[in-house]
């Protein structure tokens, strides 16, 4: 089991640490608490150094700390101070009815800061944080069965493009296909350009690129799209504009700000393990914090200190905006896990994204919003909510105009076409 750190820390008769109190808060949840946080006040690193000698808590803090950052590479001599931060589910009433989320805060004296989640399995073998799962097959259809009806494709195969990319499910051989009508499943690729100019087919090449496509002409991100599509098993691949709308899903690489960054990662988690003072074993997992920052944002996080543009510079660009809206299923290759978005929720691996692992409550997401409006519009135009249609109609391009006109587009020459997809969208509900 997860996050069950009680027989770890907690030993009879013990007397408390001023500096950790056993990795526990002080007092119970304050109800009232609109975000459900303790702080532990701040330390200096030489202060946990020297508690660690008497402290059994503070040790093992010492020695988790001490390997997520050398895994990282910030220095331990450059540390200003720390904190414990405590979470609790919005339900909570007692301490001991569940347990907290435990987030280590270290401020170096430049200014930056290093956020280290820590979590706990019961037993040897048990089961670990998921943060960065192998790029599955059933891992992959559990989310793609997790959609509802809003995400719904039907029975009936979509048209495909009028040209695809074969991955080469068959024979290795990547080449463009000219479908001449023909009906499939496809899925898509959301990415970041960056400033090399990608693969790109034109006239002149375009014969020689329906024979094949050399693999090494490939950015990286290609390169692992079309792993991905080999492994579920999809024969076809990439694409553009309104088509977003019927692809099986969108392969979004979220954390990569250009053609070479792939999709792949490897989520680093530091181990500490033992007995505990009544002598039950232990694993702890130390690793940096997944931040979870899905929609743009403006301003940085008070406590990350890191805006979307470092974590998901995907969701920056205006070119991906209607991407990803038109998308009905979005799988999201993030920093250190995949999380997945469309028009009924969202997941992730660490299963921390619904609420940020402090309230039981769902996060809004402009995606589902968007989708929910869009099915009562038509509904409207069934005549079940026509009252108010185009008051409801404009209100709602207004707001995906104010979110659009916030993202990042290299060329000013780009900001019509960029969301052309969805006023079509939008202009046919106003046209039935």
């Amino acid at each position: 089991m997860v996050k069950r750190y009680n027989t770890i820390f907690k030993s009879r008769g013990e007397v408390s640490c001023s500096l950790c109190n056993g990795m526990r808060r002080h007092g119970p949840p304050d109800n009232k608490s609109k975000d459900r946080r303790h702080f532990v006040p701040r330390f200096t690193w030489e202060e946990l150094l020297a508690s660690s000698n008497s402290c059994y808590c503070c040790d093992i803090l010492l020695r988790g700390c001490r390997g997520c950052l050398d895994q990282h590479g910030p220095k331990e001599a450059e540390i200003d101070n720390a904190s414990l931060r405590f979470r609790y589910l919005a339900r909570l009433e007692t301490i001991e009815e569940q347990e907290t989320g435990k987030i280590i805060v270290i401020r170096f004296q430049n200014g930056k800061k290093f956020l280290i989640e820590v979590f706990a399995v019961d037993e040897p073998g048990g089961r670990t944080p998921k943060s960065w799962g192998d790029f599955s097959r059933p891992g992959i259809e559990h989310y793609l069965d997790y959609a509802d009806s809003l995400c719904n494709l039907g029975e009936r195969l979509p048209p495909l493009p009028t040209r695809v990319m074969d991955v080469g499910l068959e024979d290795d051989v990547v080449k463009v296909f000219e479908t001449a009508g023909a009906e499939g499943i496809y899925v898509c690729l959301s990415h970041c350009w960056g400033d090399t100019q990608i693969l790109a087919t034109t006239r002149a090449t375009l014969a020689e690129r329906k024979r094949s496509i050399p693999w090494d002409s490939l950015c990286q991100t290609f390169k692992d799209d079309i792993i991905g599509a080999r492994t579920l098993g999809i024969k076809y691949g990439l694409g553009d504009g309104v088509i977003y709308r019927n692809g099986f899903f969108t392969i979004a690489a979220t954390y990569s700000p250009n053609g070479d960054g792939g999709l792949f990662r490897a989520t680093p988690d530091f181990r500490v393990s033992g007995r505990s003072r009544e002598g039950e074993r232990y694993t702890l997992h130390f690793r940096e914090m997944i931040e979870h920052h899905i929609e743009s944002l403006n301003e940085c996080d008070d406590e990350s200190g890191n805006p979307t543009t470092v974590f998901f510079p995907l969701l920056t660009r205006a070119w991906v905006y209607q991407e990803r809206m038109l998308s009905t299923r979005v799988i999201h290759f993030g920093r250190y896990e995949l999380f997945f978005e469309c028009h009924s929720g969202i997941r992730c691996e660490c299963e921390q994204i619904e609420s940020l692992g402090a309230a039981g409550s769902w996060r809004g997401l402009f995606k589902i919003e968007l989708a929910t409006a869009l099915l009562y519009y038509d509904l409207a135009h069934k005549g079940e909510y026509r009252p108010g249609l185009q008051y409801h109609g404009a209100a709602l391009w207004r707001t995906v105009v104010s979110a659009y006109t916030a993202l990042r587009l290299t060329k000013p020459s780009d900001r019509l076409p960029a969301i052309g997809d969805m006023a079509r969208e939008m202009a046919a509900r106003n046209t039935k």
